[in-house]
């Protein structure tokens, strides 16, 4: 221990973590120092003969974060979001009426449900299509009411093109997930992969914003405990019956794994207009190859 009159100041905050962080920076770097708190702020000291060499270090290390979190990461509040919403229930309302009315003479849940055997068969398109077909009125209400509601607070923070498309591809990928889980025999149809496909995209993206700005870990994985609890409650039914939990598994699952993803300056960079004005095309076109090669290649 050095002896008393030989410490400087080289970094004080009211913040004990920014302390911490600095202390850490100078122990990487081999440099004694010392934490000392006085008028409610927490300091940092050296030896006077290692001041010089801190605080270069400390301007170092500030100008090294100076830019962090990411400037290009995601930020709050993009447009977009309800018009998407608006798109979602069109399609899900007008699919369920064709369904209904068997418009064109089509049996519409034949050809674009997803049947295991089928999607694992040489028919992936199933995966996509069955998202739009419901059994009953109550099935499709309950699906749009939820959709559109987490579907809303997913795609703000990354806009509505980019938002919905990424709901769509984890949607997608959870049914095939699903169907490879799944028995030979087993059939699916509903939104409701794309309901927990938003709730695990909202959840995903939050804990990677949050971990991009280095927040303390309760507040970091908070996101993440909440999507399993709405998972919990929405999700797993009290008792079994038509309910697809395994859908709703893991059409969160990958919700998660692009919230997780595009919640970082990945997320960023293809949010721009024209990054938005793509997604929503290519969600649009995917669907519309979707239904086209169920109506003409389906069996």
């Amino acid at each position: 221990m050095l002896g008393e009159g030989r410490w400087i100041e080289v970094f004080a905050s009211r913040r004990g973590r920014d302390v911490r962080e600095r202390e850490l920076v100078l122990r990487a770097r081999g440099i004694e120092s010392l934490r000392a708190s006085s008028r409610r702020l927490e300091r940092l000291l050296v030896d006077v003969s290692d001041a010089e060499e801190a605080l270069a270090e400390l301007a170092s290390y500030e100008r090294e974060n100076a830019d962090w979190p990411p400037t290009d990461s995601i930020p709050a509040g993009r447009a977009g979001a309800w018009e998407g919403a608006g798109v979602f229930g069109v399609l899900l309302l007008a699919t369920h009426l064709l369904d209904q009315t068997a418009a064109f003479g089509i049996e519409w849940k034949r050809l674009g449900a997803s049947h295991a055997a089928a999607v694992l068969g040489g028919e992936p398109w199933r995966a996509l299509t069955s998202l739009f077909l419901h059994a009953d009125t109550l099935h499709i209400l309950s699906n749009l009411v939820f959709g559109v509601l987490f579907g809303v607070l997913a795609t703000r923070p990354l806009g509505g093109g980019l938002g919905w498309a990424a709901i769509l591809v984890a949607a997608t990928l959870g049914n095939l997930t699903n169907a490879w889980i799944e028995p030979a025999e087993h059939v699916s149809i509903g939104a409701s992969t794309a309901v927990f496909a938003a709730v695990g995209l909202l959840g995903g993206t939050e804990w990677r914003r949050r971990h991009l700005g280095r927040q303390r870990t309760l507040r970091r994985i908070a996101p993440l405990v909440i999507a399993l609890l709405l998972y919990a409650i929405y999700g797993v039914p009290l008792e079994p019956g038509r309910v697809d939990v395994m859908a709703h598994t893991t059409g969160l699952f990958w919700g998660l794994v692009l919230g997780g993803v595009l919640g970082g300056p990945l997320g960023g960079r293809l949010g721009s207009p024209r990054g938005q004005r793509a997604s929503a095309i290519l969600a649009l076109v995917s669907i519309g190859l979707a239904w086209t090669f169920a109506l003409t290649l389906g069996t």
